[in-house]
C-alpha cells in the first residue's frame, strides 16, 4: 500500500516531524487509479496510438469500456509491461514505479497477474 506523507513544523518552526500513514487501497481506489493511467495514455498522441496499435482497442471500445473492472485491469497490465511506460508515468504523477502494482491486485484477475 502507498504511504502518505505528511510534515508537521514543530514550535520553532525549524525542525519538521515526517508523519507516514498507510492509505488502505480498494477496489474503487484501484478503479480510479486505472482511469488515471488511461488519462495519461490519452496526454499523448504517440503514446495513445501505440497503446491502441499494440492492444487492437479502438477510441470507441475505450470509450465504451472505460467504466468496466476488468477493462482498467487491462489498462494497468499493459502500464506494468513496458518499463519506461511504467517510469514516465511514475514521474509525470510523482509517484513510486511499484503504486501501479500494488494497485493493480485490486483489479479482476489479480490472482493470475504475475508483474
Amino acid at each position: 500500500m502507498p504511504l502518505e506523507t505528511s510534515q508537521i513544523a514543530t514550535d520553532d518552526g525549524k525542525h519538521f516531524i515526517m508523519i507516514q500513514r498507510r492509505q488502505i487501497a480498494s477496489p474503487e481506489a484501484a478503479e480510479a487509479f486505472a482511469l488515471q493511467v488511461l488519462g495519461f495514455l490519452a496526454s499523448d498522441e504517440d503514446r495513445l496510438m501505440t497503446f491502441i496499435s499494440i492492444t487492437g482497442v479502438g477510441l470507441d471500445e475505450i470509450r465504451a469500456r472505460a467504466a468496466e473492472p476488468a477493462f482498467l485491469a487491462g489498462i494497468v497490465d499493459y502500464l506494468l509491461s513496458d518499463e519506461q511506460l511504467l517510469t514516465a508515468f511514475a514521474e509525470a504523477n510523482q509517484t513510486s514505479p511499484e503504486l501501479p502494482a500494488r494497485m493493480r491486485r485490486h483489479l479482476p484477475g489479480a490472482e493470475t497477474f504475475e508483474g
